[in-house]
């Protein structure tokens, strides 16, 4: 079986489609594929990115701070679980 491979478009809009179809199921709204046209693609698009956007400024309003140094009185198990709290933290880590 050959792997499937898909456009960067592509799969810019089934991201787009699954934020849009999440957004109408909160609402209550029907999630019918002929509403979801090119013109509703683009724009539940770029909501996507505006709230991806906030999430990131609010992730640095959180103040999220990198770990002390390591230090050889550190334990490393500790350190290690602490610095990969913090790493997945950071934007584009996800």
């Amino acid at each position: 079986m050959d792997p499937v491979e898909i456009t960067i478009m592509q799969e810019q809009n089934l991201e787009a489609f699954h934020f849009w179809a999440k957004s109408r199921a909160c609402l209550g709204q029907p999630i019918q594929l002929i509403l979801f046209m090119h013109a509703i693609a683009r724009m539940e698009a770029s909501k996507l990115i505006m709230a991806l956007e906030d999430n990131v400024i609010s992730d640095k309003d959180a103040g999220t701070k990198p770990p002390n140094k390591y230090t050889g009185q550190t334990k490393w198990n500790v350190f290690k679980e602490v610095m990969d709290t913090y790493l997945n933290q950071l934007p584009g880590s996800r």
